[in-house]
């Protein structure tokens, strides 16, 4: 919990803000398991227990197939062994589309795939 707090307390100051929202959750799923970007301005997020979270760098990227799944988009990623994933402990700051001067390049990214019985416990703090 004193790790919780502390990253809670560095949201609130590097983005000048009182309030953050806490989401730990202990998942034995993916949670968003299709490619996606977030349209807030930044999420920071750290697994604890299980695989971390996996993004895609730009050049690995087709945005035109982000969204609502369809036939008529193409695959989001181009080069499936440009995947990058996060390790437990690891902090990231995802930045958003939310974000001023950032809403066509947010980062793309997904939680990973778990086996059967694996378990993953994750935290996202959001500055409000």
């Amino acid at each position: 919990m004193a790790d919780v707090q502390l990253l809670a307390e560095a949201m609130a100051y590097l983005f000048d803000t009182d309030t953050v929202g806490i989401r730990l959750r202990l998942l034995d799923g993916a949670m968003c398991p299709r490619f996606h970007v977030d349209n807030l301005p930044v999420r920071l997020v750290t697994t604890y227990h299980g695989p971390g979270s996996e993004w895609l760098p730009e050049a690995a990227v087709d945005r035109d197939g982000l969204g609502a799944p369809s036939a008529q988009k193409p695959e989001i990623v181009r080069d499936p062994s440009a995947i990058q994933r996060l390790e437990a402990g690891d902090l990231a700051l995802l930045k958003g589309g939310g974000w001023e001067g950032n809403e066509h390049r947010a980062l793309v990214h997904r939680s990973p795939a778990l086996a059967d019985g694996q378990k993953r416990l994750l935290l996202t703090i959001d500055p409000a």
